[in-house]
């Protein structure tokens, strides 16, 4: 019966393993993981990758086809529950890495890797109890066997921390002319009338362009995007709900992953041409963490409330309703969402998004400092 459960368990691992693998390896979107989705985010980071090009759910699906094999033959050939072992304390290891590089690095959390890792969790703490008689009786190789596990989790840590790059990024250049922004009055983080101009391409319901977002407000405040710190560079804000509810431009998307993004978009933009100070307010609201252990997108009706609570605050002549019904914010939203569709392709679909002429990139970065740096070498600026 225990061999029988090792190889259910481990066959379920190397199974979402394979999964996580093709999407990896393809771009392919799984359920549950279309562009922009925390889950696209870990799968498509460089951390899913040895020496950027070696699927890590690759070695971990190798792992997991052992172990269950090992499970099928472990009557005929006993011998095989130390490698179990070892894979057991391996497969924690890693298990408890990999949740951290999502929890502190990625802020994203993939719900395939997260089920692989609590199957991979149950067969390990399955296998240790089962054998905790035999370890009791033979401590000396119990105690090999655990630091070979762990030292084997912790070679691919090491390797990772020394080969996986800080900054990877996805770049293009439009063979067309892209829309441009030509009115003066569009949301935007600092001078209007700044000497080099970027747009940026965001959800509000998207863990990265939050951290994106924040970091380009204290970049354009302390003037450090620009190598000539003399020059201006302003930001404009292009809400780019990834929601097929208004989206045409989303690449073989089948489910609303972003449901309620249109919606949150469309309020911003409104209580942006009724008020600029109730608008920002807003906008820091959407992205402000509340306090729980992660960011949580703000709900429809509860974005809701708030417009109207800032419209009121500030005194606006108009109501919410009033003001969702100017064509303008439809006009500006069909703009941004053509700029996506102009610069998307199946390999290319992520937000955040950031385009300054006929250039866009689509930085992964793990500080404001080396998004600078990022912007400053792509777009020569």
């Amino acid at each position: 019966m225990f061999g029988w459960a090792v190889a259910l368990l481990g066959a379920t691992a190397f199974v979402l393993c394979m999964v996580m693998m093709y999407h990896s390896l393809t771009g392919s979107h799984l359920i549950g993981c279309s562009s922009g989705s925390s889950c696209d985010s870990v799968l498509g980071s460089a951390w899913s990758m040895l020496f950027g090009i070696v699927p890590v759910s690759a070695l971990a699906g190798g792992l997991y086809l052992a172990v269950a094999l090992c499970g099928l033959m472990l009557k005929e050939m006993r011998e095989f529950f130390w490698f179990l072992i070892v894979a057991a304390c391996a497969v924690l290891v890693s298990s408890a890495w990999f949740v951290y590089l999502m929890e502190f690095r990625l802020h994203a959390i993939c719900p395939y890797c997260m089920a692989t890792h609590s199957v991979g969790a149950v067969l390990s703490i399955l296998i240790l109890v089962h054998f905790a008689g035999e370890l009791k009786s033979d401590p000396r190789h119990a105690c090999m066997a655990v630091a070979a596990g762990v030292l084997s989790a912790a070679a691919l840590i090491t390797i990772q921390l020394s080969t996986t790059p800080s900054t990877r990024v996805q770049t293009g250049n439009a063979s067309e002319s892209l829309p441009q922004f030509v009115e003066d009055d569009i949301p935007i983080i600092g001078n209007p009338d700044a000497d080099i101009v970027i747009e940026l391409m965001f959800d509000y319901r998207c863990t990265h362009c939050r951290t994106m977002h924040g970091w380009l407000k204290e970049l354009v405040a302390d003037k450090a995007i620009a190598s000539d710190p003399s020059k201006d560079v302003a930001v404009v804000l292009c809400p780019t709900p990834l929601s097929t509810a208004c989206n045409p431009y989303l690449p073989s998307v089948t489910e609303d992953l972003f449901k309620g993004s249109c919606e949150l978009a469309k309020f911003a933009l409104a209580l942006w041409k009724v008020n600029k100070d109730a608008f920002y307010e807003f906008d820091d609201w959407l992205y402000e963490h509340d306090g729980k252990s992660r960011w949580i997108p703000r709900e429809t009706e509860v974005a809701r409330a708030k417009a109207r609570e800032l419209l009121a605050e500030h005194g606006a002549p108009v109501s919410l309703e009033n003001a969702l019904s100017d064509p303008w914010i439809e006009s500006y939203l069909s703009l941004t969402l053509e700029l996506f569709g102009r610069t998307t392709n199946q390999t290319s679909s992520g937000i955040p998004r950031l385009v300054h002429g006929s250039a866009w990139i689509i930085p992964e970065v793990s500080t404001k400092e080396e998004l600078a740096g990022l912007l400053r070498e792509k777009f020569n600026i």
